[in-house]
């Protein structure tokens, strides 16, 4: 399963607004469908964006940076 276009109000980034309990639940969706992973995409130059993403549990996919997933 792909999840796309994660955004939190600029003013709001970085105070624990919901990403990362929004990240959780489609993983949940994801497992209770029965797919084998959830996958993100962050801009190659959102630096912080891939940050989040591989400090909640995705890796980067082989051969594009900007890419991730999560085995479920």
């Amino acid at each position: 399963m792909e999840l796309h276009h994660l955004f939190v109000h600029r003013p709001l980034r970085g105070k624990g607004v919901g990403g990362r309990a929004l990240l959780v639940q489609a993983a949940e969706l994801s497992r209770r469908l029965e797919a084998d992973f959830l996958a993100v995409t962050a801009e190659m130059h959102n630096t912080r964006a891939q940050a989040f993403y591989e400090d909640a549990g995705f890796v980067p996919s082989i051969g594009d940076a900007a890419r991730f997933q999560m085995v479920l």
